[in-house]
């Protein structure tokens, strides 16, 4: 299952593997993780709180809080008032050092969505001490708290709706955004690209191309991953549509291109060496 999502982007073929293996995820703890974490790739997030909702009790011999963190995360895309209770349990419970920057600053988007910002401050800071910046989701994290911005409602709401796999509502959301209120570059980018995300995922590619193009122009020289992750999903496109040399184009890009930089860098170097080894440079 895990192969065909991130090796041979196939998330359906993903859950059709893993969907009959894992009919006893209230009894076993590895079954619920498994079924959860595919149903959440595969965009099927109402599931995944079903199922992470139902999963075996904690035992003092093997405690997997991350199950927690992914239930909160799961609730939070779907814009759910009790997701911060999740991650509640996981910062305080949990042991380990990774996700806990990733997890304060999803208490600290919570607290945004509610409209309390002084708190989301607090929770950022809190994101910024705790645990270690080893992972992707925590460089991110630290990052962003140290910016110390809090979001456009709008724009946090279309982000985590598109990344639960909300589509309609997340677009909905954005066609709604008031982009005069988009203050800072980095909400800009991330307003174009949630549009382009968006549109790839509904095979609306035309309009995707023209949305992941402008990011390029906007962000080529900034910190943030918005328009290397553009061109990587152009390669994305252009290889689907069979153009091969389009497509190595913006593989190359991706990996080569923006020195700036900061963000998901080995994500993306391993991608596009990924892609471009498919199509057979």
């Amino acid at each position: 299952a895990m192969v065909q999502h991130h090796l041979n982007k196939n998330t359906a073929d993903a859950w059709k593997t893993i969907e009959p293996y894992t009919l006893d995820y209230k009894t076993y703890i590895i079954e619920n993780y498994m079924r959860a974490t595919i149903a959440g790739y595969a965009g099927k997030t109402d599931l995944m709180i079903e199922v992470l909702s139902a999963k075996p009790p904690h035992t003092h011999s093997s405690p997997f809080y991350y199950m927690d963190y992914l239930l909160g995360l799961a609730k939070l895309r779907r814009l759910d008032n009790d997701a911060d209770l999740y991650f509640k349990i996981f910062t305080v419970r949990y042991k380990g050092s990774n996700y806990l920057k990733s997890a304060y600053r999803y208490l600290s988007w919570s607290c945004q969505l509610k409209g309390d910002n002084k708190t989301a401050l607090v929770y950022y800071d809190l994101c910024k001490k705790s645990g270690a910046a080893n992972i992707e989701e925590d460089k991110q994290a630290e990052s962003e708290a140290k910016e110390y911005k809090t979001w456009l409602i709008d724009l946090l709401k279309a982000r985590l709706l598109y990344d639960g796999h909300y589509l309609d509502m997340s677009m909905d959301v954005l066609k709604k955004t008031d982009i005069k209120k988009l203050s800072c570059n980095k909400f800009k980018l991330e307003y174009h690209y949630r549009k382009a995300r968006v549109y790839q995922e509904q095979k609306l590619n035309a309009e995707a191309i023209l949305e992941y193009l402008n990011v390029i122009d906007l962000g080529k020289k900034e910190t943030y991953y918005y328009a290397a992750y553009s061109a990587l999903q152009l390669g994305y496109i252009y290889s689907e549509k069979g153009n091969k040399d389009l497509a190595k184009l913006y593989f190359n890009m991706a990996k080569d291109d923006f020195k700036e930089n900061k963000e998901y860098v080995n994500s993306i170097e391993q991608k596009a060496k990924a892609a471009l080894k498919k199509l057979g440079k």
